[in-house]
């Protein structure tokens, strides 16, 4: 199971910039990657689409 920090879900959304999909953050801009993707969530990016 994944953790919810609200306050920072909050955080993060006041922050994000969807018209170029960054977080505009004090140190600078910062994207998700795939490759954030996969090292924190553990989801796999390579092979099939998985549908439902």
């Amino acid at each position: 199971a994944i953790d919810r920090d609200h306050s920072l879900m909050v955080a993060l959304i006041e922050r994000w910039d969807p018209a170029a999909n960054v977080f505009h953050l004090p140190t600078g801009e910062m994207t998700v990657t795939l490759e954030d993707v996969y090292r924190i969530l553990r989801l796999p990016i390579k092979g099939e689409a998985i549908f439902q």
